[in-house]
């Protein structure tokens, strides 16, 4: 029988924790898909494995098998049903119900951005920084989901990543704990993005310090 480790590293099974070795058939080294192996760890409580895998680790190996049990959504249900006593929690990426689209889908909240609403587009790889950054700041459940979320995702820009400006200012400036320090400004941190996303779209090079200034006075 397989030994088991208590510690989550790139020689064991990340799901059942078990030694994992060279000549076994059955392992994967996994690129693709750890988000939606970080959205069900999320789901069964594992705080082990969704904390490990959010640290980015080079190298994550699973049991096919275990994978595939782990991340069946039918039978996540059904262990709903059956077991009551069991410590699951309900909280979940909109991936779970249908499948996460950058382009539609607002990487905040995980609703469908619709004309109602004030939609921004990802035009700076700057804002996928930023994000993380208040993610780790925030460091709430909110804050793991989204961080998740991006973890999957190298490059918005490419992917034409949608967000609610109100989801913006709330994640930025609805931490659960008053932070340390000076305060930040909601409407200066949103305007300096977009003056950002406005430098990279500018058909000119030459622009004066006096330029920037007043595009950026014109967006607040």
């Amino acid at each position: 029988m397989a030994s088991v480790s208590n510690t989550l590293n790139e020689s064991v099974c990340v799901i059942c924790r078990a030694t994992v070795t060279s000549s076994d058939n059955d392992v994967a080294e996994v690129s693709r898909g750890l988000d939606r192996i970080c959205e069900f760890s999320d789901k069964y409580g594992d705080t082990e494995l969704t904390q490990y895998l959010l640290s980015a680790p080079k190298v994550v190996r699973v049991h096919n098998s275990c994978r595939r049990t782990f991340t069946s959504k039918r039978k996540f249900e059904r262990k709903c049903g059956l077991d009551d006593t069991a410590t699951v929690q309900s909280k979940t990426l909109r991936s779970s119900s249908e499948p996460f689209a950058w382009k539609i889908h607002c990487f905040f909240c995980s609703e469908t951005c619709n004309k109602n609403q004030v939609v921004r587009r990802v035009e700076t790889l700057e804002i996928r920084r930023n994000v993380l950054q208040q993610c780790e700041i925030r460091g709430d459940t909110w804050g793991l989901q989204v961080q998740s979320r991006l973890n999957s995702c190298c490059d918005l820009v490419a992917e034409e990543a949608s967000y609610h400006k109100n989801c913006h200012k709330k994640f930025f400036y609805s931490s659960i704990y008053s932070a340390r320090g000076r305060p930040s400004d909601a409407s200066k941190s949103m305007t300096f993005d977009r003056v950002c996303e406005w430098l990279e779209m500018a058909d000119s090079e030459l622009l004066t310090l006096q330029d920037v200034i007043c595009k950026a006075q014109s967006l607040q």
